[in-house]
C-alpha cells in the first residue's frame, strides 16, 4: 500500500537513511501517487537533502504540475535550481512563491542570494531589505544585506 512506504519513507529519512527514504518515495509513486503531490514533494526534499539538485527540480516540477499554488515547491524549486547555478530561474521560482506568498521572508532572501551571485547587487539587496521588513529577527537578512553593501560601495542605510 502506497501510504506505508510514504511514512516508512518519512522514517526513514527521520532517521538520517536518506537513500532508504527515496527508495520508499519510488515505490509509492510507483505504485501510483502522482496524483498525489505530497509523494513527489517529500522525494524532491529527499533528493534535494543528497545534492540530488536536478532530480529534486524535477520532483517539484511534478507538484507545480498537480498544484501550482503549492508556494514552497516553488521555494525549494529555487534553491534546486540555485544549487545548480541556475540562477536565473532560480529568481523566476522565487518570484513565483513570493507571488503566491509576499510574506515568507526567507524566499526574500533566497531570491537575495539569486541576484547577488548574478551581480546585482542593488535588487539583491533590496531583496535583502524587503526579507527584514517582514522579518527583523532573521540574521541571514541581515548578513546578506551586509554582503551587498559591501558588494556595492554603499554605507548601510
Amino acid at each position: 500500500m502506497p501510504v506505508r512506504n510514504y511514512d516508512r519513507g518519512l522514517s526513514k529519512a527521520t532517521l538520517g537513511d536518506l537513500i532508504g527514504a527515496e527508495a520508499e518515495f519510488n515505490t509509492a509513486i510507483e505504485l501510483q501517487l502522482p496524483v498525489l503531490l505530497k509523494y513527489y514533494f517529500q522525494r524532491g526534499n529527499i533528493r534535494f537533502l543528497q545534492k540530488k539538485f536536478m532530480d529534486s527540480c524535477m520532483d517539484y516540477s511534478e507538484v507545480l504540475k498537480i498544484n501550482p499554488q503549492f508556494v514552497l515547491a516553488w521555494y525549494n524549486k529555487g534553491n534546486a535550481l540555485a544549487s545548480l547555478g541556475r540562477n536565473d530561474e532560480a529568481i523566476k521560482a522565487f518570484d513565483r512563491a513570493i507571488e503566491l506568498n509576499p510574506k515568507l521572508a526567507i524566499t526574500w532572501v533566497d531570491k537575495s542570494c539569486a541576484l547577488s551571485e548574478l551581480g546585482r547587487y542593488q535588487d539583491a539587496l533590496d531583496a535583502a531589505e524587503k526579507a527584514i521588513g517582514l522579518d527583523p529577527k532573521l540574521a541571514i537578512a541581515w548578513a546578506n544585506k551586509a554582503s551587498c553593501v559591501g558588494s556595492i560601495g554603499q554605507t548601510p542605510r
